[in-house]
């Protein structure tokens, strides 16, 4: 009976030879062509996380530019605001040195004669005068 199995498959295999052999170089074709278009994947994959960590890269180091310039700006601008308000200081010091001169040069001309001064600063400054009746 084994001979008889034996036989079978002997002459099974001789008249299907080509079929078998083309079914096993379609099978090796198969399994390198899924092993080839996997590593694509990988390859493609890998090349896209390249890419994204090329393009986060270059937005971090835009931003860290981005964040420097606006430090630089501050900085910029708090110095202008300083020498902003020491010229501010100056000026109202001097202006304040200036009207405490011009006062005291109005009382030393009119020390004796307080209603002339009244009525000058009058005219410069356009506000009437009322006289005080005494009693």
């Amino acid at each position: 009976m084994v001979t008889i199995l034996l036989n079978k498959v002997k002459a099974f295999l001789m008249n299907h030879t080509v079929t078998i052999v083309l079914i096993c170089v379609a099978c090796i074709t198969g399994a390198l062509l899924v092993r080839k278009g996997q590593t694509t994947v990988i390859d493609q994959l890998q090349l896209q996380a390249s890419t994204y960590d090329n393009a986060i890269k270059k937005i971090t180091a835009a931003n860290e530019e981005e964040r420097k310039q606006h430090e630089e700006n501050i900085k910029k601008l708090q110095k202008s605001l300083d020498e902003v308000a020491l010229k501010h200081d100056e000026d109202m010091k001097a202006l304040n040195e200036k009207k405490t001169k011009q006062v005291n040069n109005l009382v030393q001309r009119f020390e004796e004669d307080p209603t002339s001064m009244a009525s000058d600063i009058s005219k410069i400054t356009g506000i009437q005068l009322y006289k005080q009746e005494t009693k």
